[in-house]
């Protein structure tokens, strides 16, 4: 079986200026851990992952090892959130993004995501974003199809 017999056809997209408070809105208000983020022409340039959105609330290493104090509060670190609520997903996006096409096949698009150590696949014709899978509808088709689930 192909990707596009499975994968979601309305994609809901962030735009590069979005903010992360407005990301963190859009992933808790539609359920979804992760989704593609477009520039003005509407072609992909990013990801989104609740992963994504988790790491910015740590410092980078050099930040930690200038001033390791500054990290010792559990509590200062979960605020960090607030502080960077108007920053826009393009500086915390993550950049390389890993596609699919329509007709790829499902267990290859699994294996992409194994090996890459990813849950999320933007899926393109040429350049056009088509549609979108996660590694949970890919493993839910496989074990619909061998194990006669619904």
């Amino acid at each position: 079986m192909n990707i596009q017999h499975i994968m979601e056809r309305d994609v809901i997209t962030l735009h590069e200026n979005t903010s992360y408070k407005d990301a963190v809105r859009t992933l808790h208000d539609h359920q979804i851990s992760g989704c593609p983020v477009v520039d003005a022409k509407d072609q992909l340039v990013g990801i989104v992952t609740q992963l994504d959105l988790l790491r910015i609330l740590f410092p980078y290493y050099d930040s930690y090892y200038r001033t390791p104090e500054a990290y010792a509060n559990p509590e200062d670190r979960e605020s960090k959130a607030t502080e960077i609520r108007l920053h826009a997903v393009s500086t915390f996006m993550s950049r390389q993004v890993i596609t699919a096409t329509p007709d790829m096949p499902m267990i290859h698009a699994a294996g992409i995501m194994l090996a890459h150590h990813i849950q999320h696949l933007p899926v393109l014709e040429g350049d056009r974003l088509v549609g979108f899978v996660t590694r949970q509808q890919i493993l839910r088709e496989i074990f619909k199809k061998n194990f006669n689930l619904n």
